[in-house]
Protein backbone atom coordinates (compact mmCIF):
# COMPACT_ATOMS: atom_id res chain seq x y z
CA UNK A 1 0.00 0.00 0.00
CA UNK A 2 2.96 2.37 0.58
CA UNK A 3 4.55 1.90 -2.50
CA UNK A 4 0.63 2.79 -4.45
CA UNK A 5 0.35 5.47 -2.35
CA UNK A 6 4.29 7.10 -2.33
CA UNK A 7 3.93 6.49 -6.69
CA UNK A 8 0.43 8.53 -6.44
CA UNK A 9 1.91 11.33 -4.68
CA UNK A 10 4.64 11.74 -7.06
CA UNK A 11 7.59 10.75 -6.07
CA UNK A 12 10.21 10.30 -8.43
CA UNK A 13 9.94 6.96 -10.61
CA UNK A 14 5.85 7.33 -10.11
CA UNK A 15 4.75 4.75 -12.50
CA UNK A 16 7.32 1.89 -11.25
CA UNK A 17 6.24 2.22 -7.75
CA UNK A 18 2.28 2.20 -8.45
CA UNK A 19 3.09 -0.93 -10.93
CA UNK A 20 4.97 -2.43 -7.78
CA UNK A 21 2.64 -1.42 -4.78
CA UNK A 22 -0.52 -2.49 -6.89
CA UNK A 23 1.50 -5.65 -7.71
CA UNK A 24 2.44 -6.25 -4.06
CA UNK A 25 -0.82 -5.42 -2.67
CA UNK A 26 -2.66 -7.71 -4.65
CA UNK A 27 0.12 -10.52 -3.64
CA UNK A 28 -0.29 -9.31 -0.01
CA UNK A 29 -4.31 -9.54 0.07
CA UNK A 30 -4.20 -13.28 -1.63
CA UNK A 31 -1.97 -14.33 1.38
CA UNK A 32 -2.88 -12.45 4.23
CA UNK A 33 -6.69 -12.90 4.38
CA UNK A 34 -9.19 -15.40 4.61
CA UNK A 35 -11.73 -16.14 2.02
CA UNK A 36 -14.66 -14.80 4.71
CA UNK A 37 -12.51 -11.68 4.99
CA UNK A 38 -10.37 -12.11 7.77
CA UNK A 39 -6.61 -11.28 8.42
CA UNK A 40 -4.89 -14.66 9.26
CA UNK A 41 -3.47 -12.80 12.41
CA UNK A 42 -7.02 -13.65 13.27
CA UNK A 43 -6.95 -10.02 15.16
CA UNK A 44 -9.86 -7.97 14.37
CA UNK A 45 -7.85 -5.01 15.32
CA UNK A 46 -5.24 -5.78 12.82
CA UNK A 47 -7.74 -6.29 10.07
CA UNK A 48 -9.20 -2.69 10.57
CA UNK A 49 -5.74 -1.47 10.49
CA UNK A 50 -5.08 -3.46 7.10
CA UNK A 51 -9.05 -1.89 5.87
CA UNK A 52 -7.80 1.32 6.31
CA UNK A 53 -4.52 1.19 4.24
CA UNK A 54 -6.61 -0.38 1.17
CA UNK A 55 -9.48 2.17 1.45
CA UNK A 56 -6.23 4.49 1.53
CA UNK A 57 -5.06 3.34 -2.14
CA UNK A 58 -8.53 3.34 -3.38
CA UNK A 59 -9.49 7.26 -2.30
CA UNK A 60 -5.60 7.67 -3.53
CA UNK A 61 -6.61 6.51 -7.17
CA UNK A 62 -9.67 8.14 -7.12
CA UNK A 63 -8.21 11.29 -6.88
CA UNK A 64 -5.14 10.90 -9.48
CA UNK A 65 -8.01 9.41 -11.68
CA UNK A 66 -6.42 5.76 -11.95
CA UNK A 67 -8.44 2.53 -11.21
CA UNK A 68 -8.15 0.91 -8.05
CA UNK A 69 -6.08 -2.70 -7.96
CA UNK A 70 -7.90 -5.56 -9.24
CA UNK A 71 -10.61 -6.88 -7.16
CA UNK A 72 -9.72 -4.47 -3.99
CA UNK A 73 -13.07 -2.93 -3.65
CA UNK A 74 -14.31 -6.95 -3.27
CA UNK A 75 -11.67 -7.50 -0.73
CA UNK A 76 -12.49 -4.04 1.20
CA UNK A 77 -16.16 -5.35 1.28
CA UNK A 78 -15.31 -8.88 2.97
CA UNK A 79 -13.06 -7.31 5.25
CA UNK A 80 -15.51 -5.01 6.66
CA UNK A 81 -18.00 -7.44 6.45
CA UNK A 82 -15.62 -9.71 8.79
CA UNK A 83 -15.40 -6.20 11.14
CA UNK A 84 -19.06 -5.85 11.38
CA UNK A 85 -19.56 -9.57 12.80
CA UNK A 86 -16.32 -8.71 15.42
CA UNK A 87 -18.38 -5.36 16.21
CA UNK A 88 -19.92 -5.09 19.88
CA UNK A 89 -22.62 -2.81 20.80
CA UNK A 90 -20.56 0.26 21.44
CA UNK A 91 -19.31 0.19 18.49
CA UNK A 92 -15.80 -1.48 19.00
CA UNK A 93 -14.17 -3.90 18.48
CA UNK A 94 -14.36 -7.38 20.33
CA UNK A 95 -10.40 -7.70 21.58
CA UNK A 96 -8.92 -11.34 20.13
CA UNK A 97 -5.74 -12.28 19.39
CA UNK A 98 -3.91 -9.15 21.18
CA UNK A 99 -5.65 -6.73 19.43
CA UNK A 100 -7.95 -3.75 20.95
CA UNK A 101 -11.31 -2.31 20.79
CA UNK A 102 -9.73 -0.16 18.07
CA UNK A 103 -10.87 3.30 17.48
CA UNK A 104 -14.84 3.76 16.72
CA UNK A 105 -14.20 6.82 14.60
CA UNK A 106 -11.96 4.21 12.28
CA UNK A 107 -13.92 1.57 12.81
CA UNK A 108 -17.32 3.85 11.28
CA UNK A 109 -15.23 5.59 8.86
CA UNK A 110 -13.79 2.35 7.25
CA UNK A 111 -16.80 0.61 7.23
CA UNK A 112 -18.78 3.85 5.19
CA UNK A 113 -16.09 3.80 2.70
CA UNK A 114 -15.76 -0.06 1.86
CA UNK A 115 -18.73 -1.03 0.84
CA UNK A 116 -21.87 -2.60 2.09
CA UNK A 117 -20.64 -6.33 1.66
CA UNK A 118 -22.67 -9.53 2.56
CA UNK A 119 -23.50 -9.73 6.71
CA UNK A 120 -23.07 -13.23 8.60
CA UNK A 121 -22.56 -14.53 11.60
CA UNK A 122 -20.39 -17.56 11.46
CA UNK A 123 -16.65 -16.71 10.18
CA UNK A 124 -15.96 -20.61 9.38
CA UNK A 125 -12.08 -19.50 8.03
CA UNK A 126 -11.32 -16.73 10.68
CA UNK A 127 -12.74 -18.63 13.23
CA UNK A 128 -15.27 -16.38 14.86
CA UNK A 129 -19.12 -17.01 15.51
CA UNK A 130 -21.63 -13.88 16.04
CA UNK A 131 -24.87 -14.59 18.06
CA UNK A 132 -27.16 -11.54 18.36
CA UNK A 133 -30.87 -10.99 20.13
CA UNK A 134 -32.07 -7.49 20.07
CA UNK A 135 -29.59 -5.24 21.84
CA UNK A 136 -27.48 -8.34 23.23
CA UNK A 137 -24.49 -9.53 21.25
CA UNK A 138 -22.18 -12.31 21.56
CA UNK A 139 -18.75 -13.06 19.81
CA UNK A 140 -17.13 -15.73 20.25
CA UNK A 141 -13.39 -17.18 19.23
CA UNK A 142 -14.11 -20.66 17.94
CA UNK A 143 -10.93 -21.41 15.98
CA UNK A 144 -7.41 -22.55 16.10
CA UNK A 145 -4.32 -20.05 17.32
CA UNK A 146 -3.39 -18.18 14.08
CA UNK A 147 0.14 -19.53 11.70
CA UNK A 148 2.80 -19.25 13.33
CA UNK A 149 3.66 -16.53 10.68
CA UNK A 150 1.00 -14.40 11.95
CA UNK A 151 0.81 -15.15 15.62
CA UNK A 152 3.46 -12.14 16.61
CA UNK A 153 0.57 -10.90 19.21
CA UNK A 154 -1.92 -13.84 19.12
CA UNK A 155 -2.50 -17.34 21.41
CA UNK A 156 -4.67 -19.82 21.37
CA UNK A 157 -8.41 -18.37 22.35
CA UNK A 158 -10.36 -21.51 22.20
CA UNK A 159 -13.84 -20.74 23.12
CA UNK A 160 -12.86 -17.08 24.29
CA UNK A 161 -15.66 -14.59 23.87
CA UNK A 162 -17.00 -11.17 24.57
CA UNK A 163 -20.67 -9.88 24.86
CA UNK A 164 -22.31 -6.56 24.94
CA UNK A 165 -26.08 -5.31 25.88
CA UNK A 166 -26.16 -2.53 24.18
CA UNK A 167 -23.72 0.26 24.71
CA UNK A 168 -22.18 -1.87 27.20
CA UNK A 169 -20.00 -4.93 27.71
CA UNK A 170 -20.76 -7.03 30.10
CA UNK A 171 -17.86 -9.71 29.63
CA UNK A 172 -14.99 -8.69 27.92
CA UNK A 173 -11.71 -11.00 26.46
CA UNK A 174 -8.39 -9.64 27.96
CA UNK A 175 -7.07 -9.01 23.96
CA UNK A 176 -3.98 -7.14 23.90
Amino acid sequence: AALTLAGLAGLPDAERLIDLGEELLIEACAQQFFADGGHKSRCPEMLLEALCDLISVDHACARAGRESPPDLAAQAAKMAAMLRLCRLGDGALACFQGGGEGLAGSLDAALRASGAGRDFQYATQSGYLRLAAGETALVIDVGAAPPRDYAERGHAGALAFEMSSGADRLIVNVGS
